[in-house]
Protein backbone atom coordinates (compact mmCIF):
# COMPACT_ATOMS: atom_id res chain seq x y z
CA UNK A 1 0.00 0.00 0.00
CA UNK A 2 1.40 3.37 -1.00
CA UNK A 3 1.03 5.98 1.72
CA UNK A 4 0.66 9.29 -0.05
CA UNK A 5 1.67 12.54 1.65
CA UNK A 6 -0.30 15.72 1.14
CA UNK A 7 1.00 18.72 -0.66
CA UNK A 8 3.51 20.57 1.44
CA UNK A 9 5.67 23.68 1.41
CA UNK A 10 9.06 23.94 3.07
CA UNK A 11 10.37 27.36 4.04
CA UNK A 12 13.99 28.43 4.04
CA UNK A 13 14.06 28.47 7.87
CA UNK A 14 13.36 24.72 7.87
CA UNK A 15 9.75 24.83 9.05
CA UNK A 16 7.53 22.52 7.07
CA UNK A 17 3.99 21.29 7.11
CA UNK A 18 1.65 19.10 5.08
CA UNK A 19 -1.03 21.75 5.63
CA UNK A 20 -0.54 24.61 3.20
CA UNK A 21 -2.94 26.80 5.19
CA UNK A 22 -0.71 26.40 8.22
CA UNK A 23 2.37 27.32 6.21
CA UNK A 24 0.54 30.30 4.77
CA UNK A 25 -0.24 31.48 8.30
CA UNK A 26 3.48 31.54 9.10
CA UNK A 27 4.31 33.70 6.12
CA UNK A 28 5.13 37.37 6.10
CA UNK A 29 3.70 39.43 3.23
CA UNK A 30 6.86 39.05 1.09
CA UNK A 31 6.77 35.29 1.67
CA UNK A 32 3.13 35.20 0.61
CA UNK A 33 4.14 36.87 -2.64
CA UNK A 34 6.54 33.98 -3.11
CA UNK A 35 3.73 31.52 -2.43
CA UNK A 36 1.63 33.26 -5.08
CA UNK A 37 4.44 32.78 -7.58
CA UNK A 38 4.55 29.11 -6.63
CA UNK A 39 0.83 28.68 -7.31
CA UNK A 40 1.21 30.39 -10.67
CA UNK A 41 3.95 27.96 -11.69
CA UNK A 42 2.16 24.87 -10.39
CA UNK A 43 0.41 23.96 -13.68
CA UNK A 44 3.84 23.39 -15.20
CA UNK A 45 4.72 21.02 -12.37
CA UNK A 46 7.43 23.25 -10.93
CA UNK A 47 8.05 24.89 -7.59
CA UNK A 48 10.09 27.98 -6.78
CA UNK A 49 13.39 27.72 -4.93
CA UNK A 50 12.85 25.70 -1.78
CA UNK A 51 9.07 25.52 -2.20
CA UNK A 52 8.35 21.89 -2.98
CA UNK A 53 5.09 21.05 -4.77
CA UNK A 54 4.62 17.41 -3.81
CA UNK A 55 5.28 15.02 -0.98
CA UNK A 56 4.65 11.34 -1.38
CA UNK A 57 6.63 10.67 -4.53
CA UNK A 58 9.81 9.45 -2.93
CA UNK A 59 12.17 11.38 -5.19
CA UNK A 60 10.69 14.81 -4.46
CA UNK A 61 8.78 17.49 -6.35
CA UNK A 62 6.83 15.69 -8.99
CA UNK A 63 9.23 13.23 -10.65
CA UNK A 64 8.92 9.48 -10.45
CA UNK A 65 12.34 7.89 -10.92
CA UNK A 66 12.76 4.12 -11.19
CA UNK A 67 14.93 2.53 -8.55
CA UNK A 68 17.75 0.20 -9.66
CA UNK A 69 16.58 -3.25 -10.61
CA UNK A 70 17.22 -5.83 -7.93
CA UNK A 71 16.44 -9.10 -9.69
CA UNK A 72 13.00 -9.25 -8.15
CA UNK A 73 11.09 -10.72 -11.08
CA UNK A 74 9.22 -9.36 -14.08
CA UNK A 75 6.54 -6.71 -14.07
CA UNK A 76 3.74 -9.27 -13.78
CA UNK A 77 5.24 -10.90 -10.70
CA UNK A 78 5.93 -7.54 -9.08
CA UNK A 79 2.43 -6.22 -9.75
CA UNK A 80 0.87 -9.41 -8.40
CA UNK A 81 2.89 -9.19 -5.18
CA UNK A 82 1.78 -5.59 -4.73
CA UNK A 83 -1.86 -6.42 -5.43
CA UNK A 84 -1.92 -9.38 -3.07
CA UNK A 85 -4.81 -11.86 -3.14
CA UNK A 86 -7.77 -10.34 -1.32
CA UNK A 87 -11.15 -12.07 -1.38
CA UNK A 88 -12.56 -9.17 -3.39
CA UNK A 89 -11.21 -5.91 -4.78
CA UNK A 90 -12.63 -2.60 -5.96
CA UNK A 91 -10.84 -1.18 -9.00
CA UNK A 92 -11.29 2.34 -10.31
CA UNK A 93 -11.38 1.96 -14.10
CA UNK A 94 -11.37 4.12 -17.20
CA UNK A 95 -11.08 3.31 -20.89
CA UNK A 96 -7.32 2.69 -20.65
CA UNK A 97 -5.34 -0.52 -20.24
CA UNK A 98 -3.48 0.12 -16.96
CA UNK A 99 -6.45 -0.31 -14.62
CA UNK A 100 -7.82 -3.20 -16.69
CA UNK A 101 -4.50 -5.02 -16.57
CA UNK A 102 -4.73 -4.94 -12.78
CA UNK A 103 -8.34 -6.14 -12.92
CA UNK A 104 -7.32 -9.00 -15.22
CA UNK A 105 -4.48 -10.03 -12.91
CA UNK A 106 -6.81 -10.07 -9.93
CA UNK A 107 -9.32 -12.18 -11.86
CA UNK A 108 -6.58 -14.64 -12.83
CA UNK A 109 -5.70 -14.89 -9.12
CA UNK A 110 -9.29 -15.82 -8.26
CA UNK A 111 -10.23 -12.46 -6.75
CA UNK A 112 -13.77 -11.14 -7.09
CA UNK A 113 -13.38 -7.83 -8.94
CA UNK A 114 -15.71 -4.83 -8.79
CA UNK A 115 -14.98 -2.21 -11.47
CA UNK A 116 -16.10 1.38 -10.91
CA UNK A 117 -16.09 4.44 -13.13
CA UNK A 118 -17.61 7.91 -13.41
CA UNK A 119 -20.30 8.40 -16.06
CA UNK A 120 -20.76 12.01 -17.17
CA UNK A 121 -22.23 11.72 -20.65
CA UNK A 122 -20.02 14.64 -21.72
CA UNK A 123 -19.14 14.21 -25.39
CA UNK A 124 -15.45 13.63 -25.98
CA UNK A 125 -14.77 13.28 -22.25
CA UNK A 126 -16.87 10.46 -20.80
CA UNK A 127 -15.11 7.07 -20.93
CA UNK A 128 -18.00 4.97 -19.63
CA UNK A 129 -18.80 3.27 -22.96
CA UNK A 130 -15.16 2.35 -23.53
CA UNK A 131 -14.82 1.09 -19.95
CA UNK A 132 -17.93 -1.03 -20.38
CA UNK A 133 -16.49 -2.60 -23.56
CA UNK A 134 -13.28 -3.40 -21.72
CA UNK A 135 -15.26 -4.92 -18.88
CA UNK A 136 -17.31 -7.10 -21.23
CA UNK A 137 -14.12 -8.45 -22.78
CA UNK A 138 -12.96 -9.61 -19.35
CA UNK A 139 -16.34 -10.58 -17.95
CA UNK A 140 -16.33 -7.81 -15.34
CA UNK A 141 -19.50 -5.69 -15.01
CA UNK A 142 -18.75 -1.98 -14.73
CA UNK A 143 -20.62 -0.16 -12.00
CA UNK A 144 -20.89 3.58 -12.48
CA UNK A 145 -21.67 6.70 -10.54
CA UNK A 146 -23.25 9.55 -12.46
CA UNK A 147 -22.00 13.13 -12.46
CA UNK A 148 -23.26 16.04 -14.55
CA UNK A 149 -21.25 18.79 -16.18
CA UNK A 150 -22.40 21.14 -13.42
CA UNK A 151 -21.12 18.83 -10.67
CA UNK A 152 -17.52 19.62 -11.61
CA UNK A 153 -17.48 23.40 -11.02
CA UNK A 154 -19.81 22.92 -8.04
CA UNK A 155 -17.27 20.58 -6.40
CA UNK A 156 -14.27 22.77 -7.23
CA UNK A 157 -14.25 24.68 -3.90
CA UNK A 158 -14.19 21.42 -1.92
CA UNK A 159 -11.59 19.94 -4.24
CA UNK A 160 -9.34 23.00 -3.95
CA UNK A 161 -9.56 22.93 -0.16
CA UNK A 162 -8.83 19.20 -0.12
CA UNK A 163 -5.75 19.21 -2.36
CA UNK A 164 -4.61 22.77 -1.52
CA UNK A 165 -3.69 23.60 -5.10
CA UNK A 166 -5.30 25.47 -7.98
CA UNK A 167 -6.08 23.58 -11.18
CA UNK A 168 -6.14 24.70 -14.79
CA UNK A 169 -8.61 22.01 -15.92
CA UNK A 170 -11.55 20.44 -14.07
CA UNK A 171 -10.63 16.82 -14.87
CA UNK A 172 -8.96 16.20 -11.45
CA UNK A 173 -12.27 17.08 -9.78
CA UNK A 174 -13.59 13.78 -11.16
CA UNK A 175 -11.37 12.04 -8.61
CA UNK A 176 -13.13 13.77 -5.74
CA UNK A 177 -16.55 12.93 -7.19
CA UNK A 178 -15.57 9.28 -7.57
CA UNK A 179 -14.11 9.14 -4.06
CA UNK A 180 -17.35 10.52 -2.63
CA UNK A 181 -19.27 7.81 -4.47
CA UNK A 182 -17.00 5.13 -2.99
CA UNK A 183 -17.59 6.35 0.53
CA UNK A 184 -21.36 6.36 -0.02
CA UNK A 185 -21.04 2.70 -1.03
CA UNK A 186 -18.98 1.95 2.08
CA UNK A 187 -15.82 1.36 0.02
CA UNK A 188 -12.70 2.59 1.80
CA UNK A 189 -9.93 0.99 -0.28
CA UNK A 190 -9.52 1.19 -4.05
CA UNK A 191 -6.98 -0.12 -6.56
CA UNK A 192 -5.99 2.19 -9.41
CA UNK A 193 -3.70 2.10 -12.42
CA UNK A 194 -2.48 5.61 -11.67
CA UNK A 195 1.23 6.18 -12.14
CA UNK A 196 1.85 3.71 -14.98
CA UNK A 197 2.47 6.43 -17.55
CA UNK A 198 4.74 8.46 -15.27
CA UNK A 199 6.81 5.45 -14.23
CA UNK A 200 7.19 4.09 -17.77
CA UNK A 201 8.17 7.48 -19.19
CA UNK A 202 10.47 8.38 -16.28
CA UNK A 203 8.51 11.61 -15.96
CA UNK A 204 10.27 14.44 -14.20
CA UNK A 205 7.11 16.52 -13.79
CA UNK A 206 3.56 15.48 -13.01
CA UNK A 207 0.48 17.15 -11.63
CA UNK A 208 -2.57 14.88 -11.84
CA UNK A 209 -1.03 12.00 -9.89
CA UNK A 210 -0.61 13.74 -6.50
CA UNK A 211 -3.96 15.51 -6.91
CA UNK A 212 -5.70 12.20 -7.55
CA UNK A 213 -4.35 10.51 -4.45
CA UNK A 214 -4.85 13.59 -2.26
CA UNK A 215 -8.47 13.85 -3.41
CA UNK A 216 -9.16 10.21 -2.54
CA UNK A 217 -7.43 10.54 0.81
CA UNK A 218 -9.46 13.65 1.70
CA UNK A 219 -12.61 11.51 1.52
CA UNK A 220 -11.15 8.69 3.60
CA UNK A 221 -10.45 6.33 0.69
CA UNK A 222 -7.14 4.48 0.73
CA UNK A 223 -5.50 4.02 -2.66
CA UNK A 224 -3.41 1.07 -3.74
CA UNK A 225 -1.45 2.22 -6.81
CA UNK A 226 0.72 -0.81 -7.68
CA UNK A 227 2.65 0.98 -10.44
CA UNK A 228 4.17 3.26 -7.79
CA UNK A 229 5.61 0.36 -5.83
CA UNK A 230 9.45 0.52 -5.91
CA UNK A 231 9.71 -3.06 -7.16
CA UNK A 232 7.41 -2.27 -10.07
CA UNK A 233 9.32 0.92 -10.84
CA UNK A 234 12.47 -1.18 -10.98
CA UNK A 235 10.96 -3.03 -13.95
CA UNK A 236 11.45 0.12 -16.04
CA UNK A 237 15.24 0.70 -15.93
CA UNK A 238 14.97 2.49 -19.28
CA UNK A 239 12.25 4.77 -20.61
CA UNK A 240 9.32 2.96 -22.20
CA UNK A 241 6.99 5.74 -23.44
CA UNK A 242 4.68 3.28 -25.21
CA UNK A 243 4.45 1.07 -22.10
CA UNK A 244 5.37 -1.93 -24.26
CA UNK A 245 5.89 -4.16 -21.20
CA UNK A 246 2.49 -3.22 -19.82
CA UNK A 247 0.76 -3.64 -23.17
CA UNK A 248 2.35 -7.05 -23.79
CA UNK A 249 1.22 -8.33 -20.40
CA UNK A 250 -2.27 -6.88 -20.86
CA UNK A 251 -2.62 -8.52 -24.27
CA UNK A 252 -1.56 -11.88 -22.83
CA UNK A 253 -4.30 -11.58 -20.20
CA UNK A 254 -7.03 -10.74 -22.72
CA UNK A 255 -7.21 -6.99 -22.21
CA UNK A 256 -8.24 -5.33 -25.50
CA UNK A 257 -5.55 -3.16 -27.07
CA UNK A 258 -6.60 0.49 -27.09
CA UNK A 259 -4.56 3.60 -27.95
CA UNK A 260 -3.56 6.10 -25.29
CA UNK A 261 -6.13 8.89 -25.05
CA UNK A 262 -5.68 12.24 -23.37
CA UNK A 263 -8.49 12.99 -20.94
CA UNK A 264 -9.30 16.65 -20.40
CA UNK A 265 -12.54 18.23 -19.22
CA UNK A 266 -14.00 20.68 -21.76
CA UNK A 267 -12.18 23.98 -21.43
CA UNK A 268 -13.63 26.38 -18.85
CA UNK A 269 -12.31 29.92 -19.43
CA UNK A 270 -10.65 31.36 -16.35
CA UNK A 271 -10.53 28.00 -14.54
CA UNK A 272 -7.03 28.52 -13.13
CA UNK A 273 -7.71 32.08 -11.99
CA UNK A 274 -10.96 31.05 -10.30
CA UNK A 275 -9.30 28.05 -8.68
CA UNK A 276 -6.47 30.26 -7.46
CA UNK A 277 -8.95 32.68 -5.87
CA UNK A 278 -10.72 29.79 -4.15
CA UNK A 279 -7.43 28.58 -2.73
CA UNK A 280 -6.43 32.03 -1.50
CA UNK A 281 -9.82 32.39 0.19
CA UNK A 282 -9.35 29.01 1.84
CA UNK A 283 -5.90 29.96 3.08
CA UNK A 284 -6.96 33.40 4.27
CA UNK A 285 -9.87 31.90 6.20
CA UNK A 286 -7.41 29.84 8.24
CA UNK A 287 -4.68 32.48 8.62
CA UNK A 288 -3.52 33.13 12.15
CA UNK A 289 -3.24 36.69 13.41
CA UNK A 290 0.18 38.39 13.43
CA UNK A 291 0.43 38.20 17.23
CA UNK A 292 0.01 34.44 17.23
CA UNK A 293 2.77 34.10 14.65
CA UNK A 294 5.25 36.14 16.69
Amino acid sequence: MIEWGCTFVRRSDGRASEDLAEVYSWCTDPEREKCSGFFARYPRGKGIGDLTPFAGIASGPGPVRPVPAAGNGGIGECLLRTLGRPHEAHVAVSGGIDCWLLAAMLLRAGVRVHAWTLRTGIAGYCEYDQARRMGRALGVPVECTDASYRDFPDALPDFTAAVQFPVYNLHPVSKLLLARAFIKQGITEVITGDGADQVARHDQECDLLPLTLSAFRSQGVRVNAPFLDPAVQACFPTRDPDKSRVRALALALGVPAVPKRSTMFPDVPGCLEHSFRLLEAHLEARTLCAESRA
